[in-house]
């Protein structure tokens, strides 16, 4: 059963940081700043006819309120508990008071994670993105909203980019504006000859930026993990959520995703010799991050800025040395994205619909192709992967008519021989 819980401590050294001392100003509200733990608010609220909020926002009380909880409390206690509680004054404790104020408990244990875990099990998901204005990119996320998929049918969204720009409308009827980005423009084409990790666009600043305005907006408190979607990428929130089920929950710690298989060559001996390995990599297409990971790097993540030699690398490395600095946990799932950069993944398709996303579909045509044929390849135990042998020219009989070392044949009327190369001639009808 879920109960509110607001608890003082009543021994005044402990108070939490940022509540004001009762005994200084009595008719004040209480304040706590609670750190961005994202709890739950399903707790019945009717005791008290306040509405206590549970998501990274400041909990109040009012005095009077809080003194008559307190008393009910204590009332409660006694009463339930006599001995325990007039055993625990003995020994001059606080009976397990705390600082804490408004949090929810769920089956005797706080709960710290988004509402829907802590009311259904089921992972709750803010997801945004970075788009270029006046382009496909920006007609795409458009189309995206108004069918109210890829990040739109995560739990709460945004969008960044350059301008300030109307997308449409939400399912509820509000307008959905992106939020500036002031570093957009200033991205250019990494040169691996000249030391970039990457050849593609250096945008590390780009989604610095962003990442901090996600972060600013103060959405990744109130769900279970952030996710980086690139507008290109089909993106589908439900598969996503089970790929991230088993390691959702406060018991884990700092945790972020690695999604790429990655074949690396190393030489063993001056004869030649080696072996492949694989090293699991962040690709940027999709990036998942939990909310202590999100956390971790709110407060550090200038000391990564300061640290790291980023200017050469793409943002995906960044954040992934950013995380390893802090260490944090990996969840390494080589099936979340069919991604064409990472061969070394388990192979998918859009039909097979068993990939949380698929990466790269620029055009909207072929965006929404891949996403159709993935929600009709959802489910399906099999997917035949099988790729149908075709070619501009039909070739038959199956036989040589010539070729070095091989004596000239004659071809079937309405066929031709072609010198397929200089040992082997064929017939083919063109």
């Amino acid at each position: 059963r879920q109960q509110l819980s607001v608890r003082y401590c009543l021994n005044g050294q402990r108070t939490m940081p940022g509540l004001s001392d009762p005994s200084s100003n009595p008719g004040s509200l209480l304040q706590t700043s609670v750190m961005s733990d994202g709890c739950s608010d399903l707790a019945d609220h009717s005791a008290t006819g306040h509405n206590h909020k549970c998501q990274g926002k400041l909990r109040t009380a009012s005095a009077a309120t809080a003194s008559f909880l307190v008393a009910l409390l204590f009332v409660s206690t006694l009463a339930l508990h006599p001995g325990n509680f007039f055993a625990s004054l003995h020994k001059n404790n606080t009976a397990g008071l705390t600082g804490i104020v408004g949090e929810v408990i769920v089956g005797d244990k706080m709960c710290k994670s988004s509402k829907k875990w802590c009311g259904a099990g089921e992972v709750g998901l803010f997801c945004f993105s970075q788009i270029v204005s006046g382009g496909p990119e920006e007609k795409l996320i458009k189309l995206q909203l108004e069918r109210g998929v890829s990040i739109f049918a995560c739990d709460d969204y945004l969008v960044t980019c350059a301008q300030r720009r109307l997308l449409g409308k939400s399912k509820k009827g509000h307008e959905v504006h992106t939020v500036i980005n002031s570093e957009t423009g200033r991205a250019k084409m990494g040169d691996v000859k000249a030391g970039a990790t990457t050849s593609s666009f250096l945008n590390v600043l780009i989604f610095m930026k962003a990442w901090d305005l996600a972060i600013d907006s103060g959405k990744a408190w109130s769900q279970d993990w952030t996710v980086k979607v690139d507008p290109d990428a089909v993106f589908h929130p439900s598969l996503m959520r089970e790929h991230l089920k088993p390691r959702t929950g406060d018991e884990f710690p700092l945790t972020y995703t690695l999604n790429c298989k990655e074949k690396h060559w190393k030489q063993d001996d001056i004869s030649g010799n080696g072996h492949y390995y694989n090293i699991p990599k962040l690709y940027g297409a999709v990036e998942a991050f939990n909310k202590k990971a999100i956390g971790a790097y709110k407060d550090a993540g200038h000391t990564c800025k300061k640290v790291l030699k980023w200017q050469t690398w793409g943002e995906d490395l960044f954040m992934h040395r950013c995380m390893q600095m802090m260490k944090a946990d990996t969840l390494v799932d080589y099936k979340q994205v069919g991604d064409d950069r990472c061969p070394g993944n388990p192979h998918s398709e859009c039909k097979c619909g068993n990939r949380a996303a698929y990466h790269p579909f620029k055009d909207i045509h072929a965006w929404f192709g891949c996403y159709n044929a993935s929600l009709e390849g959802m489910g399906k135990k099999h997917c035949d992967l099988t790729k149908a042998k075709t070619s501009s020219k039909i070739a038959a009989p199956w036989k040589k008519c010539g070729g070095l070392g091989v004596a000239k044949k004659e071809c079937e009327k309405g066929w031709t021989c072609v010198h397929k190369s200089k040992y082997f001639h064929q017939c083919l009808k063109v």
